[in-house]
C-alpha cells in the first residue's frame, strides 16, 4: 500500500509540474521567463534517477519501481516484527515438500482443509 501511495504521489507530483509550467508558460509568465526553471527541475530529476540507479543498479520505470518500493517497505517491517526471511523460505520448502508426499499419497489437500473447517464450524455452532 506504501508502495502504490508513492507511486501516486510521484505521479501527482509530474501532474502538479505539468500543470503549474503550463500555466506559467501560456498564460502567467513568458516561455522567455520560464525556461532556466524548467532547465533546473530537468537537472534535478536526473539527480533523483542517478541516484536511483546508484541505489537499485537498474533504471528507474514505473513497473520495477513498485516491487522495488514494495519490497523494501515490506523488509523494514519484517525486521521492526522479527522476521527472519531465511526461516520463511525453509517452511515454505517444507510444506510444498509435504504437499508433494500428500500428492503422492493420492490425498487432497484441499478437500481435507475445508472438510476440517466445516467440522470446526459445526463445533462452534453448537457451543
Amino acid at each position: 500500500m506504501k508502495a502504490g501511495m508513492m507511486i501516486a504521489g510521484g505521479f501527482l507530483g509530474a501532474f502538479g509540474q505539468l500543470t503549474g509550467m503550463g500555466a506559467a508558460i501560456y498564460v502567467i509568465y513568458d516561455w522567455n521567463e520560464v525556461e532556466p526553471y524548467t532547465w533546473m527541475i530537468q537537472a534535478f530529476y536526473m539527480m533523483v534517477g542517478s541516484f536511483y540507479y546508484l541505489g537499485t543498479k537498474s533504471d528507474f520505470s514505473y513497473t520495477e519501481a513498485y516491487p522495488y518500493l514494495y519490497n523494501r517497505y515490506l523488509k523494514s517491517v519484517a525486521n521492526k516484527q522479527g522476521v527472519d526471511f531465511e526461516e520463511v523460505e525453509v517452511f515454505e520448502e517444507y510444506v510444498d515438500r509435504l504437499e508433494d508426499q500428500f500428492r503422492v499419497l493420492g490425498i487432497d489437500i484441499a478437500a481435507e482443509i475445508s472438510k476440517l473447517a466445516l467440522e470446526e464450524e459445526k463445533g462452534q455452532k453448537k457451543e
